[in-house]
C-alpha cells in the first residue's frame, strides 16, 4: 500500500443529515474483514493517517475508512453560520457509518480532538 493509492479513491459521500464528507474506503482484503475507521484531529485531514496505515499494513487485514470532517479538506461546510462541535462531529460519524452500511463493531482510531469522547 502506498499513500498515493489511498488518495485517488476518495469521494464526496452524501449523508442522511444532508451533509457531504470526503471519504476514502479501501478495498476489503476479504468478505468478512473487520473495518478500521480513522478520525483526524482539529485542523487535520483524513490523509493524516496514511503513513500510519501504510506502516501498520492494516489494509492487509482490515477495510480502512478515512474521511475529512465537515469543513476540513474536501468536506464542505453544510452551513457556514453553524458552529462545529465535538457532538456534531460524532453525529456525522454516526451518519457516515449508516451511509457505509456499517452496523458491526469497528476499530475506531482517533488522535487529538479525533479521540475525544462525546459521551
Amino acid at each position: 500500500m502506498s499513500c498515493e493509492r489511498l488518495a485517488p479513491e476518495a469521494h464526496l459521500l452524501a449523508l442522511a443529515n444532508g451533509k457531504y464528507l470526503n471519504v476514502n474506503v479501501s478495498p476489503a482484503p476479504s468478505p468478512k474483514a473487520p473495518r478500521a475507521i480513522f478520525v483526524h484531529g482539529l485542523g487535520g485531514l483524513g490523509s493524516n493517517h496514511y503513513a500510519l496505515i501504510q506502516a501498520s499494513e492494516l489494509e492487509s487485514t482490515h477495510q480502512v475508512v478515512t474521511f475529512d470532517l465537515e469543513g476540513a479538506g474536501k468536506s464542505p461546510l453544510s452551513n457556514p453560520a453553524v458552529i462545529l462541535t465535538i457532538q456534531s462531529f460524532a453525529e456525522d460519524l454516526r451518519f457516515l457509518l449508516q451511509a457505509l452500511d456499517i452496523s458491526e463493531p469497528v476499530m475506531l482510531v482517533g488522535h487529538s480532538m479525533g479521540g475525544v469522547s462525546s459521551c
